[in-house]
């Protein structure tokens, strides 16, 4: 799976691929580290390196901040 592929998918998308619940997903979305080993699980599930969903998880952690950010400015 590329990075463009991974910022596509929804949670429910992610949830059903890694058997990974929407919640802890979106805590990993928002900051929180993870272990080495489900960092590995995970990035076997979707087929990528491990350093790649890493800079996965950032690229879409930096959109969606950059996306409330112009939203707040808006209101």
């Amino acid at each position: 799976m590329t990075i463009k592929e991974f910022k596509d998918l929804s949670l429910d998308d992610l949830a059903t691929l890694t058997a990974l619940d929407k919640t802890r997903w979106c805590k990993y979305f928002n900051g929180q580290l993870m272990t080495e080993s489900v960092l590995n699980s995970l990035a076997q599930s979707l087929g990528m390196e491990p350093h790649i969903l890493l800079l996965a998880i950032n690229q879409r952690r930096l959109h969606r901040n950059a996306i409330n950010a112009k939203l707040n400015s808006i209101a």
